[in-house]
C-alpha cells in the first residue's frame, strides 16, 4: 500500500458542502461561467455552448442527455448543483456509456434522449417526467434550501442516470 487515497466516486462523492457551494457559486457569479468552471473540474470530454445553453458530456459517446433549467433562482440553482455533482459521482467510477449533462433556457441540438430536471425544491422527489420535487418558489433564499436533501436526492438522481446496461434508457 503506497499510502495514497483517491477520492471517492459514485454516490459517495455527493456532499452537502459541495452542493451549497455551487448553489451559492451559481448565483453569485453568471451561472453559464460557473457551470462550465465546475464542468472542468471533473474532467469531462467535452464542452459545447450555444445560445441559450450549455452542454458538458461526460464518458464516451453520450446517447442521453439530463437537463436542467438556468440558475435563475434558487430551486433552479439546487437542479444544476445537483448535475454538477452527478459529474462529480460519474468521475471517479466512469460508467459507459456516456452522458450530456445541460444547462438550458432552450433545448440544446442533438439527437440524445432528453430526461428533463425541474426545479428540485423541498419535497418528494418525483421521477418525472420532468424529475422534480416540490413546489418551485422563486423567492425561497439559498439559506432555506434543506442541503442534506438535496443530498439524498442528488445521490438518488445520479442512482437513476446509471445504465444497467449499454443504451439502457435514463
Amino acid at each position: 500500500m503506497l499510502g495514497i487515497e483517491l477520492p471517492p466516486g459514485g454516490p459517495e462523492a455527493i456532499s452537502m458542502e459541495d452542493l451549497k457551494r455551487d448553489c451559492y457559486g451559481l448565483r453569485k457569479e453568471e451561472p453559464l461561467n460557473f457551470f462550465e468552471k465546475r464542468m472542468r473540474q471533473m474532467r469531462v470530454a467535452n464542452i459545447a455552448r450555444g445560445d441559450g445553453w450549455i452542454c458538458a458530456t461526460i464518458g464516451s459517446f453520450p446517447s442521453d442527455r439530463l437537463q436542467a433549467g438556468w440558475a435563475e433562482d434558487t430551486d433552479t440553482a439546487a437542479s444544476v448543483a445537483a448535475l454538477i455533482s452527478v459529474a462529480k459521482a460519474w468521475d471517479g467510477v466512469s460508467p459507459e456509456p456516456g452522458l450530456e449533462l445541460c444547462m438550458a433556457r432552450q433545448n440544446p441540438p442533438a439527437p440524445l434522449r432528453t430526461t428533463v430536471l425541474g426545479p428540485l425544491a423541498p419535497g418528494t422527489l418525483d421521477q418525472g417526467p420532468p424529475i422534480r420535487s416540490g413546489l418551485p418558489d422563486p423567492k425561497r433564499p439559498l439559506e432555506d434550501l434543506d442541503y442534506d436533501d438535496l443530498r439524498r436526492k442528488t445521490v438518488a438522481l445520479w442512482r437513476l442516470v446509471q445504465p444497467t446496461e449499454p443504451g439502457a434508457p435514463l
